[in-house]
């Protein structure tokens, strides 16, 4: 979406980059209008789009899903507001710059991921959401930075997981392959990812394991992670996508745990660790106005190693036409060692921030949203959730939303 003010403040910046040049020779006012034309199709290639967001997420849990909010409690909720912007630049006809910008601020405590005690601070996720290029050559499309990718249909990353940094090299549209390597981020940006599977640096935190206090101690390197992904319209109304990942570091993603009387539990390996991941899904429109989808993911963890996610979506977001709506409903069975990011697309995820510990989640989802206005768009997400490994207890959340665009 182009601005007027931004021609205004890039002819500001770009003008004096040019005082120089204007310098070397007396100009006419036929030059003047050139060299202010020239700046006026550059400032045209930048692009901006946002929204400023007021919600309030409520939550409660239960048995082992509580510590899943070290900050607010077992149950409560949290207003918010919060600002996304999107800048995108064209560099040429082949090439885009693309940054993404979130700030979060709780009405509760000033911060967000922060404690409460910590009032106007701003946690990790407030950094640069997304930064990257994006251009093609030839027919094969090139991507370098941090994005949100997606892979298939969002089992193994999500776009809340926010995880992926590096390159991928694409081709193809209605056939198509990606090819992508970099890394995983560590630890919490937005929303945890699973540490099961993936590590979370090495750092150690309090918390209590078997009714004791504990010294919990990680000591996990890098997220190395590959993934190749290949899609297909088989039909006019089917497509099928498949994915394999790999995730790996030279550190254990398992905490080393160690009680108040002194006694020290190993979880897990200390080495380097690697798990194999595989998906494979379909979607159809067979059904007039109605998309229909399905997924099945695998890891090569020894159990708990499943994923099951399908559901339906009808119309569509659009947030430009007064009265204009769209539902998605699905049903998840994400088993504790199957994925990397949990597919619970706000912060309270069913991750335990107390001793990072996930026991998987089951249960159906459900996002809604409505344009009240042009611009103006009220949505609503709900979840329930039960453990998949048998641990007891449950998580229900839901979290109301204002948008406005611009």
């Amino acid at each position: 979406m182009k601005k007027h003010f931004l021609t205004a403040l890039s002819l500001g910046l770009l003008a004096s980059a040019s005082l120089s040049v204007f310098a070397q020779s007396p100009s006419t006012p036929a030059d003047v209008d050139s060299r202010l034309k020239a700046l006026e199709d550059q400032s045209g290639r930048l692009h901006y789009f946002g929204l400023l967001h007021v919600s309030d997420q409520m939550w409660n849990s239960t048995g082992s899903f509580k510590g899943t909010d070290t900050f607010f409690g077992d149950s409560g909720h949290v207003p918010e507001v919060g600002l996304d912007l999107f800048l995108t630049y064209k560099v040429n006809e082949n090439w885009k710059v693309v940054l993404e910008e979130e700030a979060v601020r709780s009405f509760r405590s000033g911060g967000y991921g922060t404690s409460p005690k910590d009032e106007g601070t701003a946690a990790g996720n407030q950094m640069l959401d997304q930064m990257y290029a994006q251009g093609t050559y030839g027919p094969v499309t090139l991507t370098a930075g941090k994005w949100d990718y997606v892979p298939c249909y969002g089992a193994v990353l999500n776009m809340a997981d926010r995880a992926m940094s590096g390159v991928q090299v694409a081709v193809g549209k209605e056939y198509y392959a990606k090819l992508s390597y970099g890394y995983l981020r560590q630890n919490w940006t937005g929303a945890p990812l699973n540490p099961n599977l993936v590590s979370l640096g090495s750092w150690s935190t309090e918390g209590v394991v078997a009714g004791q206090a504990a010294t919990i101690t990680f000591n996990g390197g890098d997220n190395h992670y590959t993934a190749l992904e290949a899609g297909a319209a088989l039909l006019p109304k089917l497509n099928v996508k498949a994915a394999y990942h790999r995730i790996s570091t030279p550190g254990g993603v398992s905490p080393t745990i160690t009680l108040a009387d002194n006694t020290v539990i190993h979880t897990g390996p200390t080495d380097s660790t690697s798990f194999n991941l595989w998906e494979v899904g379909a979607d159809t429109t067979v059904i007039p106005g109605v998309r229909l989808w399905a997924t099945y993911e695998q890891s090569n963890a020894d159990t708990q190693n499943k994923m099951y996610m399908g559901g339906f979506d009808i119309g569509h977001p659009d947030f430009k036409h007064a009265g204009a709506w769209h539902l998605s409903m699905r049903y998840v069975k994400e088993e504790a060692n199957s994925s990397v990011g949990p597919c619970n697309d706000w912060w309270i995820t069913g991750i335990n921030m107390a001793n990072r510990t996930f026991n998987g989640i089951e249960g159906p989802q459900l996002f809604a949203s409505y344009t009240l206005q042009k611009n103006v768009n009220f949505m609503v997400w709900a979840g329930s959730s039960k453990a998949t490994n048998g641990a007891d207890g449950h998580q229900k959340t839901a979290k109301l939303c204002m948008n406005f665009f611009f």
